[in-house]
C-alpha cells in the first residue's frame, strides 16, 4: 500500500484539494482527500505540497509503430499497397522498448492510443497502452478502441475517391447485415468484413480524421448517414463548424496545433481548442506523435491554454477527456476512488514551461523518479 501525502492535488474531476493526500492500493486509488486514514504498514511519501495530477491520455500517437531515431525500417505505421486495411491491428506492430514510450511516460503521459497511419483510406484498428511495461501484453489495455480512417490525406487519392473507398466497405457490411441467417459463419475468415460490421453495430467507433473543415462535415454527414459512432480525429479547422459539431454530438481530438503552417495544415491555430471547449464540445488535445513528440504534451497544451482554453478545460483535455473518448473514461483521467493509480508529481504548476515531472507512478507502481531515473 502507498500513500502519497502533502500534496496539491488536481483531481480533475473533483478540483485541488491543497495538502490532500492519495492512498493506493493493488494498483487501484483507495482514497483522496485531506483526511485520509493512512494504514500503519503503508508506504508513505511526503510530496513536500508539490503537485500531483493523473497521468497523461493521449488519443492519437504513432508511438511504438513509428520507432525514433530508427528510420524507414522502424516505420511500421502505414500499409501503402493497399487502400482499405480494416483488419490490421497496430497491437501487431507496437515497439515496447521504443525510447520515445520512454520519454513519454517520464514527461507524465502514461496512457496513449497507438493509431495506423495515413498511407490509405482505412488505416486498422486502434490499440489503447500504458507507457510502462516490459512487453506489449503488459502494456496493452483495450486492444481495439476504435478503427482509423483517413477521408482527408490518403495519398494520390482524391477526396470523393477516398470516400467512395469507404463507402463500399459499409455498404459491403451492410448488405451482410440485411440477408445474413442464423448459421451464416463468414465473420469466422472474412476479418475485413468481421471489423465493418461491429461499425455498423455501433461497438466499434471509427476514428476519423478531419483536418479541412469540409472534411469534418464530411464526417458528419457519413456517421449521421450511416449511423456509426464518430470521433474527429486532428479537426485543425474545428473552430469553422463549432455549431455543426456540437450538433452532431461527437467528440473531438485536436492536434498538433504546434506543427509547421503548410498544405493541410496552414490554417493551424493554438485557439481552437479553446473555441471547441467553451462551446461544450468534448475537446481532447493529441500531439499525433511524430508530428509533435509526446514528450512536449504539456508545452503544447501551455500554448492552448494562452490562446484562450480555461485552465480547467485544459487540464481535462489532457486527462479525463480523451479517457471519454477512447471509452475509458471509468478507470483513466482523474483521481478518483477506483481508478488506476497513474499519477505524476510536478515541481510546479502543470501549464508552466518551468515546471519539471519529478515522479511518475503507473498503476501505483513508481515508473520514474528523477532522482533515480527510470524505474
Amino acid at each position: 500500500m502507498l500513500a502519497l501525502t502533502n500534496g496539491k492535488v488536481y483531481t480533475i474531476a473533483n478540483g485541488i484539494i491543497e495538502q490532500g493526500t492519495i492512498l493506493v492500493k493493488d494498483g487501484k486509488i483507495a482514497a483522496v482527500g485531506k483526511s485520509v486514514e493512512i494504514p500503519a504498514d503503508a508506504q508513505v511519501v511526503d510530496l513536500g505540497g508539490q503537485v500531483v495530477m493523473p497521468g497523461m491520455v493521449d488519443p492519437s500517437t504513432r508511438l511504438g509503430i513509428h520507432e525514433e531515431g530508427l528510420g524507414a525500417s522502424g516505420y511500421d505505421e502505414n500499409e501503402a499497397t493497399a487502400k482499405s486495411t480494416p483488419h490490421l491491428r497496430v497491437i501487431d506492430a507496437i515497439k515496447p522498448t521504443d525510447i520515445a514510450i520512454r520519454e513519454a511516460m517520464t514527461a507524465g503521459v502514461t496512457t496513449v492510443a497507438v493509431t495506423p497511419g495515413n498511407a490509405n483510406v482505412i488505416g486498422g484498428q486502434i490499440s489503447v497502452l500504458k507507457t510502462y511495461g516490459d512487453y506489449v501484453d503488459q502494456m496493452v489495455i483495450k486492444e481495439t478502441a476504435g478503427l482509423s480512417v483517413n477521408l482527408s490525406e490518403a495519398p494520390q487519392r482524391a477526396r470523393g475517391d477516398a470516400a467512395a473507398i469507404f463507402l463500399e466497405e459499409l455498404q459491403k457490411a451492410k448488405n451482410y447485415l440485411d440477408t445474413r441467417k442464423p448459421d451464416d459463419d463468414k465473420l469466422d475468415y472474412d476479418l475485413k468484413l468481421r471489423v465493418m460490421v461491429e461499425v455498423l453495430e455501433g461497438r466499434l467507433p471509427v476514428f476519423m480524421q478531419g483536418v479541412k473543415s469540409h472534411d469534418i462535415l464530411n464526417a458528419i454527414e457519413l456517421a449521421d448517414e450511416w449511423g456509426f459512432k464518430l470521433i474527429i480525429e486532428r479537426g485543425l479547422e474545428a473552430h469553422l463548424v463549432v455549431d455543426e459539431i456540437k450538433q452532431s454530438g461527437a467528440p473531438l481530438i485536436i492536434g498538433s496545433i504546434m506543427g509547421n503552417r503548410r498544405g493541410d495544415t496552414r490554417t493551424t491555430s493554438h485557439r481552437t481548442p479553446g473555441i471547441t471547449a467553451v462551446a461544450g464540445i468534448l475537446t481532447a488535445l493529441s500531439t499525433q506523435h511524430p508530428a509533435t513528440p509526446a514528450e512536449h504534451t504539456l508545452v503544447q497544451a501551455a500554448l492552448a491554454r494562452r490562446e484562450g482554453m480555461t485552465e480547467d478545460d485544459t487540464l481535462a483535455a489532457l486527462t479525463l477527456a480523451p479517457a471519454k473518448i477512447l471509452g475509458m473514461g471509468d478507470r483513466l483521467g482523474s483521481i478518483e476512488v477506483g481508478k488506476d493509480a497513474d499519477l505524476v508529481v510536478m515541481s510546479g504548476h502543470p501549464l508552466s514551461v518551468f515546471t519539471k515531472v519529478q515522479k511518475v507512478y503507473v498503476d501505483g507502481q513508481l515508473a520514474f523518479d528523477r532522482e533515480g531515473g527510470v524505474c
